[in-house]
């Protein structure tokens, strides 16, 4: 992507853009801090669900996993569609949907946490990674290292 010198100051607004869209995807690193309140140990007898700590921990383990797929999926899409916005605000509606749904988790029911958090959730983290960070690195090509350093700090 050539950059005019009118286009260069422009090329600033995707990278604010994407910082703001991952301090939206940091969620995925403060899971300890959720998963205390959501499962009963010594530290928090006041908490949700009796469950064993494999219960919770698989949710994030899905959502790491499943985001590494979500990564390639939407970059491919956004490779396949030339532009970023689609892939995401659909990454956005993914995320929000799992996240949302979440709430629905029962003591008897951690397989919804699973397929909301962890999988669809993490689908929709994955998108916009990688899409946040290829989208910039075509307005940076002279600094891609700087640009994705920036973008990621925010996490």
């Amino acid at each position: 992507m050539e950059t005019s010198p009118a286009s260069k100051n422009y090329r600033w607004v995707p990278v604010i853009s994407s910082i703001a869209i991952q301090m939206c995807l940091g969620t995925a690193y403060i899971w300890s801090v959720f998963q205390s309140y959501l499962i009963i140990s010594t530290s928090t007898p006041k908490a949700l669900f009796h469950w064993p700590a494999t219960h919770g921990t698989l949710a994030y383990a899905l959502l790491l996993g499943v985001l590494s797929f979500g990564s390639i999926v939407g970059g491919r899409i956004q490779d396949r569609l030339k532009t970023p916005k689609p892939v995401i605000i659909a990454a956005g509606i993914i995320m929000g949907i799992g996240f949302f749904l979440a709430q629905y988790t029962t003591e008897a029911t951690p397989w919804i946490l699973w397929l909301t958090y962890g999988v669809l959730g993490g689908f929709g983290m994955g998108m916009a990674y990688t899409t946040t960070i290829a989208t910039c690195q075509k307005w940076f090509p002279d600094k891609r290292g700087l640009v994705t350093g920036i973008i990621d700090s925010w996490r």
